[in-house]
């Protein structure tokens, strides 16, 4: 949430004099916030924060205000803190990549008020890349065969394709039978 992300408030020890060292709640800083001002620092270089399946969480919720300000037309202007009511403003060298699966069907939709403030780059299943992968791991050319074929199958017969990253670790046979039981025999009975 925007408390664990932007600004909330933490449990920390009360001092001495404060009711015998109990607990009081501190107004902080969170992951976000810290990362911007690091780079408000050092403006000759840029700071990258990388947020992996965003998707996975309500975005709206968890950056608030901020949401206006990631857009590039918006840095460098002052906006208030939702809890803090301090002024800020983020700065043009901090850039926020994130990932997002537009096929997953656990988590919330992307919306286009959203969408328009990153630039989307799709990637899509990538046949040749895990060729040379494989390749360059030393998997035998036999094993690298089957995987790709077991690859085209799945890309021919899911909807949203079948990415690479499940075979990255096979290195023999019973690796792709593995990822065979564990990855893609539960999904094939979920489009059928």
């Amino acid at each position: 949430g925007y408390d664990d992300f932007v600004e909330g408030f933490r449990p920390a020890k009360a001092a001495a004099g404060l009711g015998g060292g109990g607990v009081v709640y501190e107004l902080q800083q969170r992951h976000f916030l810290q990362f911007a001002e690091k780079a408000k620092k050092d403006l000759e270089n840029n700071y990258v924060l990388v947020i992996d399946e965003l998707n996975r969480g309500d975005v709206a919720r968890i950056f608030g205000e901020l949401l206006t300000y990631l857009e590039l037309d918006y840095r460098e202007k002052d906006f208030t803190l939702a809890i803090s009511g301090e002024v800020t403003k983020l700065p043009k060298n901090l850039i926020l990549l994130a990932t997002a699966n537009p096929f997953d069907r656990s988590v919330t939709d992307l919306d286009d008020a959203l969408l328009r403030r990153f630039v989307v780059i799709m990637l899509e299943p990538d046949k040749a890349f895990l060729q040379r992968y494989l390749t360059d791991a030393g998997v035998e050319a036999r094993v690298v065969t089957r995987t790709l074929r077991l690859f085209d199958l799945l890309n021919e017969n899911f909807p949203s394709g079948f990415g690479h990253t499940s075979f990255l670790r096979v290195e023999t046979i019973e690796d792709l039978a593995d990822v065979w039981e564990g990855r893609v025999q539960l999904g094939l009975q979920r489009t059928m």
